[in-house]
């Protein structure tokens, strides 16, 4: 399996353990695409600190993210919210002759469905994935995966 073309490039804007480039604009449109990963010897790692609550903390860029998986109807909230937040801003952004930023939000409006339908195969992915953490743990005698379990346990390999 190939390397992931995102998690190389966010390997290669790290500066020891964490994002640093030659200026603090680069540095934040570094750590704004980081993925959470990166290779070390061939292998992909994470650097996420769990904080017990069910989310962590990237130490490589610093954000704060969710370990627990989305249910549908959340992520049709979010969408909902993003897509409203957009029809607003182009409205706003034409009207006032705003060319560049029109232009953008309209681009970024078109995409919003594939990215939905991202993020719904995702979680459907990682559920599943949990669920046969689950069922070995079961068979194994051990206690119960929590869930979530496959993004906190994938750096580790």
């Amino acid at each position: 399996m190939g390397k992931i073309k995102s998690v190389a490039i966010t390997t290669n804007n790290m500066k020891g353990k964490k994002i640093k480039l030659s200026s603090k604009k680069k540095t934040k449109e570094a750590r704004e695409q980081c993925t959470h990963h990166y290779y070390s010897k061939g292998h992909m790692k994470t650097r996420l600190k769990s904080l017990g609550d069910g989310t962590g903390v990237c130490k490589i860029c610093g954000t704060r993210l969710r370990f627990i998986p989305y249910e549908k109807d959340e992520i049709e909230d979010l969408m909902d919210n993003t897509r409203s937040l957009c029809n607003h801003t182009v409205f706003i952004s034409a009207e006032l002759g705003m060319k560049a930023q029109t232009d953008f939000i309209a681009s970024f409006k078109t995409n919003l469905t594939n990215i939905e339908k991202i993020c719904k195969k995702v979680e459907k992915a990682g559920r599943k994935v949990d669920t046969i953490k689950k069922k070995k743990n079961r068979m194994s005698g051990g206690g119960n995966a929590q869930l979530g379990s496959f993004v906190t346990g994938s750096g580790r390999r």
